[in-house]
């Protein structure tokens, strides 16, 4: 296992925030007008399936294995970060907005912070609250919730993001239970194993259906993107990290992604920078350093 200093890991955070964030635009230019939300999360679980699977093989060949106990961890792990997060993402995506997605996303951090308060007896120190209250602020601000609207034809969509981003909370707290343990390799391999066999029978048919051979170029490398990159690569990030930093952490960089977004759509053109935006920007990454800075003083205070 590889080690990173405290300023690697908040790139790698920054990076896995980047890519998760730009997913949503790869996501839309092919689901649903060329390949259905179930094809595509089956075709995501079984390449990292096949992928972890060789990769521990040939990387850890003596890499120690779950137990029973964690292989039930692990189980869970397999429905709540793959198989429930993706099915509800790709189908909430087909359905509402960008925007109600984005605002939805929001409970994620919540989740994560309330269960790792329950489950895992982590405090949080009060620099990490502040912190934690400036970054839901700024994101709060800069997705400007007048612009969210519930319609018909978005609400289940809306209920399926947010499904989502319950899941994937209660996911990073289950992980951070056993990333000690084992390596995040290994943890992925069998979350991706246990995957595919729970959502096989669901994807196939879909994936059977999908005509590939209408597919363009940038319909390949949106999929190979979201294959390789958002699935792949963040992924064995969302395994790697709980190790070294706390979930809260992790979750509190989701408010970086309305923040990205506007930062690529002002590199592309398709936005224009205000003072409002640029203070939001300024509020989340305050609020991302000074609740890092709480987790350091909480860890020499109490161990947490």
């Amino acid at each position: 296992m590889f080690n990173l200093k405290p300023i690697s890991v908040h790139f790698w955070l920054a990076c896995v925030t980047l890519i998760a964030g730009a997913n949503y635009v790869f996501v839309k230019t092919i689901v649903p007008s060329v390949i259905t939300p179930n094809a595509v999360v089956l075709i995501r679980i079984a390449t990292a399936a096949l992928v972890f699977y060789f990769a521990e093989k040939i990387l850890y060949p003596t890499a120690n294995q779950p137990d029973r106990k964690d292989f039930i961890k692990l189980f869970f792990c397999a429905i709540t970060g793959c198989v429930i997060n993706q099915f509800f993402f790709y189908q909430g995506m087909k359905i509402t907005t960008p925007i109600n997605g984005s605002i939805m996303n929001l409970i994620n951090p919540i989740t994560i912070i309330i269960g790792s308060y329950f489950f895992l007896n982590a405090k949080m120190h009060k620099l990490s609250v502040f912190g934690f209250i400036l970054a839901i602020t700024g994101a709060v601000l800069l997705l400007d919730f007048t612009h969210f609207k519930v319609s018909d034809s978005t609400f289940w969509g809306d209920i399926f993001m947010m499904l989502n981003a319950i899941s994937f909370g209660i996911y990073v707290v289950l992980v951070s239970t056993i990333t000690q343990k084992y390596k995040a390799i290994t943890i992925a391999k069998w979350m991706f194993i246990f995957a595919f066999i729970m959502f096989f029978p669901v994807g196939f048919s879909d994936l059977m259906a999908t005509n590939f051979q209408v597919f363009t170029f940038n319909n390949w490398a949106a999929l190979a993107y979201i294959v390789l990159l958002t699935t792949l690569f963040v992924y064995f990030m969302n395994n790697y990290l709980p190790s070294i930093t706390s979930p809260y952490i992790i979750g509190i960089y989701t408010y970086l992604q309305p923040f990205v977004a506007t930062v690529v759509a002002l590199f592309l053109g398709a936005d224009s920078l205000t003072f409002t935006k640029f203070g939001c920007g300024i509020l989340i990454i305050s609020g991302i350093y000074i609740a890092q800075l709480g987790r350091q003083k909480g860890i020499k205070e109490n161990g947490n």
